[in-house]
């Protein structure tokens, strides 16, 4: 385990050992999750010499994470590098709620780029000014959507010419149908289907018929007022009719209906805890934990309206880095951006202005071609509905 100082946001904490292999004794502390790493913080700190000591293990560095029996008799979590290290932790109030916390966040990591990327690219983001580095992101995939949207809209062109000579084979080949129609209107006319017989009439979906639902893994807990709930692996679904907890069989543990939700308060950008107000009873609380909770609040906030209230972090909860003391931090003036960052930003820039002119050009051009397409689709269709409406007379 490093001793490093790092930038990562805390999720959880929880009251736990380590036991520290290089003097063999055991270090009572905080085990913190972060998004992309575990960070021990030692307790009573002045009695190591005045030296904080924080113990940081990177999700990058972990092969596996599991349960085992320190002494063989109490309960605790080891955590195996890529390197055959264990780091053991133990002292949990529930070891199995931090196990089931700690690996949804962790295999999350796994199947994601972040964490590899962040420690194969330390040098160079340490050339990197924050605010210059999420700019250039967002300007680079700005620049390569706008890239692919260009090459859709070049592949489109070649499509709408292909279009326009399918209409021309096909308005040559309904003369031909006209004029069998015709030809079996004058001697079959009198002879009709009965109605019994006629097939039926097709049903259209529209885009309002397909339900607005999302689906999203999750820890889930039933908070209770007598004891701590067991955190459970589930699934939410957040739909316009309301929110529904689900188990990994899809079996439905509870359902909230939105007029029966009295609050859902966002704790922070991994948890929520939707509540139910009771009368006479205690009310009904559910606490929610998943690293993709984005995309569950931006759903409730849809559907809640003001019924999602976001909880302002103080002080105290608020984790930053590796937790050390303010006294051992070195505050370094920096840029707010660099300007070897606004060069590139204004390259980008560029770029993204020459290849949108382009697709202007391209899209006028694919515009005039689909107002002909849509006149020759139009004039197929009425001798389309002339036919039909000749052979449905004959069967």
């Amino acid at each position: 385990m490093s001793e490093k100082h790092s930038h990562g946001a805390c999720i959880r904490s929880w009251d736990a050992s380590y036991y520290d292999t290089s003097v063999q004794k055991w270090f009572y502390g905080q085990l913190k999750l972060a998004t992309n790493e575990l960070i021990f913080v030692v307790n009573n700190a002045e009695d190591l010499n005045h030296k904080p000591r924080n113990y940081s293990l990177d999700f990058a560095d972990i092969s596996c994470i599991n349960k085992a029996m320190s002494s063989m008799i109490f309960p605790a979590l080891t955590a195996r590098t890529k390197n055959n290290q264990v780091h053991w932790f133990a002292s949990f109030q529930d070891r199995n709620n931090t196990f089931v916390v700690i690996s949804h966040f962790f295999e999350a990591s796994l199947l994601t780029n972040g964490p590899g990327s962040l420690s194969s690219n330390k040098g160079l983001s340490s050339q990197r000014t924050a605010l210059g580095t999420a700019l250039l992101k967002s300007v680079q995939d700005s620049d390569v959507t706008l890239r692919e949207a260009a090459s859709s809209l070049s592949q489109q062109t070649k499509q709408l010419a292909t279009m326009a000579c399918t209409m021309q084979d096909m308005q040559e080949d309904l003369v031909v149908a006209e004029r069998i129609t015709n030809g079996l209107n004058s001697w079959m006319g009198r002879w009709k289907m009965p109605k019994s017989d006629r097939p039926g009439e097709l049903i259209f979906l529209n885009d309002n018929d397909i339900p607005d639902v999302v689906d999203v893994e999750v820890l889930f807990t039933k908070l209770l007022s007598s004891r701590v709930g067991t955190q459970t692996c589930g699934v939410c679904q957040v739909e316009c009719n309301g929110i529904t907890i689900l188990d990994m069989k899809q079996k439905v543990i509870h359902h909230f209906k939105w007029s029966e939700v009295s609050r859902v308060r966002a704790v922070s950008p991994w948890e929520i805890m939707v509540t139910q107000y009771l009368i006479g009873q205690p009310d009904l609380s559910y606490n929610i934990v998943s690293i993709h909770m984005p995309i569950i609040l931006s759903k409730v906030a849809k559907f809640a309206g003001t019924k999602l209230e976001y909880i302002e972090p103080s002080s105290s909860i608020t984790c930053v880095g590796k937790f050390y003391p303010t006294s051992s931090l070195q505050f370094q003036e920096q840029k707010v951006i660099s300007d070897a960052e606004i060069d590139e930003l204004s390259a980008t820039l560029n770029n993204i202005k020459a290849t949108a002119l382009a697709v202007k050009s391209e899209q006028e051009s694919q515009l005039e071609d689909i107002d002909e397409l849509t006149s020759s689709v139009v004039k197929a269709n009425d001798r389309i509905r002339t036919m039909n409406k000749t052979m449905g007379k004959l069967l």
